[in-house]
């Protein structure tokens, strides 16, 4: 099961990766479309907005499970006895709690645009399609979150090690 998970939650960084190249050659286009013909392809604000939010809710789970967040970890560390295993168990759990919070938030705003029929800026796209997109990803988020919060410090630590042991190499 959890070589499934992992496997899903690579899958979506690869999507992440694939669409953030699609935006970056979008947005070049763009600016040399602007240069060339003085007028930019339609939708550009629209394309990059919603790519790069996707980008951000594909990426995600993928940094969560590999503790890849941004962290002070020589800070917490040095910090002695329990009020440092606590600080480092209240970080996952705040993590957990903004993430259940974020997905319910933006549950909500999809649904919003259902109802409204929401289009995008410059394109005639509804956009309660990403809106739903982006909640689940956030709900995988925030399961991943869970799941990290549950390993014990030490499996934590010795996960983070082996990760920027791999990225030495």
């Amino acid at each position: 099961m959890l070589i499934l998970a992992r496997r899903t939650i690579d899958g979506l960084a690869l999507m992440a990766a694939v669409i953030l190249v699609a935006v970056a050659a979008y947005t070049s286009a763009d600016a040399l479309a602007r240069k060339i013909a003085g007028t930019g392809l339609p939708g550009s604000v629209d394309v990059v907005g919603y790519g790069l939010g996707l980008v951000i809710a594909l990426g995600l789970p993928y940094c969560t499970l590999n503790l890849g967040h941004v962290s002070v970890s020589v800070f917490v560390r040095k910090v002695p006895g329990k009020f440092g295993w606590l600080l480092r168990k209240f970080a996952p759990l705040a993590s957990t709690l903004f993430f259940i919070v974020l997905t319910w938030q933006i549950g909500r705003i999809a649904l919003k645009r259902l109802e409204s029929g929401d289009q995008m800026w410059m394109l005639p796209v509804e956009t309660w399609p990403i809106w739903i997109a982006v909640t689940g990803l956030l709900c995988v988020t925030a399961i991943t979150q869970t799941t990290v919060l549950a390993l014990p410090v030490s499996d934590q630590e010795e996960q983070q090690l082996a990760r920027n042991e791999g990225e030495a190499v």
